[in-house]
């Protein structure tokens, strides 16, 4: 669910306005005025030109968070966690956070039979350091899922990045030190979209 103006930044800090006065919430609770939803409306022409550069982008982002939704292995597949085969795996980490591993990554894979497509979802849940280092072990059964050959290639594209990050990782790689992910800053997600060759 987004809410209304969500998708270009609406505020909650318009202050003592509408029936609501100052509680916090965006004005659209109250149905008083949407400020930001107005710029991106620019006279009529709906392309956000009267939004700044901050907005456009995560007016952007929301796109492309919205269209990942129709990947096959989103939109059915199954859900398998990947941070209990990581308990152990100390490059399972943040940069300058301290060792424990998986304390700030969270990951999983979502696996669709039917199409057979998958898609690796982490996240980095530290607020100031970014995850650069960081190498992702996949579950015996997300390995079996996937059935990768040791003479393979397993590459993933993030659909949410502004700019494509991809990784690869060899069939040895899975059973060995694990993938390499490509950095991820605080407080950010990637959505790998996995595919073998």
């Amino acid at each position: 669910m987004v809410y209304y103006g969500q998708e270009v930044g609406e505020p909650a800090d318009v202050g003592a306005a509408g029936f609501e006065q100052d509680k916090g919430r965006t004005t659209f609770f109250d149905y008083w005025s949407v400020p930001t939803l107005i710029q991106w409306m620019n006279g009529g022409k709906y392309d956000g030109g009267s939004l700044p550069e901050l907005n456009r982008n995560l007016r952007a982002f929301y796109g492309r968070l919205l269209n990942s939704l129709t990947h096959p292995a989103l939109a059915q597949g199954n859900f398998l966690p990947l941070n209990p085969a990581n308990a152990g795996n100390s490059a399972y980490e943040v940069t300058g956070a301290k060792k424990e591993p998986g304390r700030w990554l969270y990951s999983f894979l979502r696996h669709d039979p039917v199409s057979r497509r998958s898609l690796l979802v982490v996240a980095n849940l530290h607020p100031k350091n970014p995850a650069s280092e960081a190498k992702l072990k996949l579950s015996e059964e997300a390995s079996q899922l996937l059935a990768l050959p040791a003479s393979g290639t397993l590459t993933g594209t993030d659909l949410l990045s502004e700019t494509p990050t991809s990784f690869q990782a060899s069939g040895r790689d899975l059973s060995g030190p694990g993938i390499r992910l490509p950095s991820l800053p605080p407080l950010s997600v990637a959505y790998f979209d996995l595919s073998i060759r």
